[in-house]
C-alpha cells in the first residue's frame, strides 16, 4: 500500500501530494539527489546573506538583494543605490570595489561600482549602476569641483 502524505507550498499555500513507498526509477533518485544539493547550497547562501546584512543598520539601504541556488552553485547580489553606497558597504565587508565611467553618444554619462568575491563557495556581487543626463553629470561634476 502507498502512503500519501499531505503538505502545501509555502509560496502559494497550494496542496500538494507527496507519495511515499512507491519504487524509485534510477532517474528519479538522480532527480532527488539534485534537489537535495540545491537545499544544501541554499542553506549555505542564505547563512552568506545573512552574515554579510547583520549589522547594517547603519550601512545605507539596499535597492535589491538577489540570491540563486543550484546545485552548482550559490550567489548573493547586494545592490546598493550609488556608487558611494557601494564604497561604504565595501569598506565595511572588507573588500575593494572597482568603480568604472562611460560617456554615452549622447553626452549621458554612467558609473558602476562593482565589487566580486566568494565566501563559503557562494558567490557575491555588491554593485550599483547610476545613469545621468548630460545636464544631471554637469551639475554633478560642478558640485565636485566646488
Amino acid at each position: 500500500m502507498t502512503d500519501i502524505i499531505p503538505f502545501t507550498f509555502p509560496e502559494t499555500g497550494q496542496p500538494v501530494r507527496t507519495v511515499t513507498n512507491a519504487p524509485i526509477s534510477e532517474s528519479m533518485d538522480k532527480a532527488l539527489q539534485s534537489v537535495e544539493a540545491v537545499e544544501v547550497t541554499m542553506a549555505r547562501v542564505r547563512k552568506v546573506a545573512v552574515r554579510l546584512t547583520a549589522g547594517a543598520d547603519s550601512l545605507p539601504a539596499l535597492l535589491d538583494v538577489r540570491v540563486e541556488a543550484s546545485s552548482a552553485r550559490g550567489f548573493v547580489a547586494l545592490q546598493p543605490r550609488t556608487a558611494e553606497d557601494v564604497r561604504l558597504w565595501a569598506d565595511a565587508l572588507g573588500v575593494d570595489v572597482t568603480v568604472s565611467e562611460e560617456t554615452e553618444d549622447d553626452g549621458g554619462h554612467g558609473v558602476r561600482a562593482l565589487a566580486e568575491w566568494s565566501v563559503d563557495s557562494v558567490q557575491v556581487r555588491l554593485g550599483s549602476c547610476e545613469w545621468f543626463s548630460p545636464a544631471e553629470w554637469a551639475a554633478r561634476t560642478a558640485e565636485a569641483a566646488a
